[in-house]
């Protein structure tokens, strides 16, 4: 029987929560020290394309959704966003 949820393991859950961190840092121009990262550890290739004004919305969006982002900064974020066109 289906439940209707999607199986996810916590390796997936820490990519995907990750991803939306980098997501909304870049969004939002924030300047972080890189973490140390593991000389073992297998590093995913990055794509150089740049995101589209509608991916980085939509990014924004999804973090505001999950609660990253409060209304104020998904707001600040938008107009940051949507000033450098």
């Amino acid at each position: 029987m289906h439940n209707g949820l999607m199986k996810w393991s916590r390796k997936e859950d820490d990519a995907v929560a990750k991803a939306l961190i980098e997501a909304g840092i870049t969004v939002l121009g924030i300047e972080v020290e890189p973490e140390p990262q593991a000389t073992s550890e297998v590093q995913p290739a990055h794509t150089s394309a740049t995101p589209t004004l509608s991916e980085r919305m939509l990014e924004l969006a999804e973090l505001h959704h999950e609660g990253i982002l409060s209304d104020q900064e998904f707001s600040d974020a938008k107009v940051k966003l949507l000033s450098g066109l």
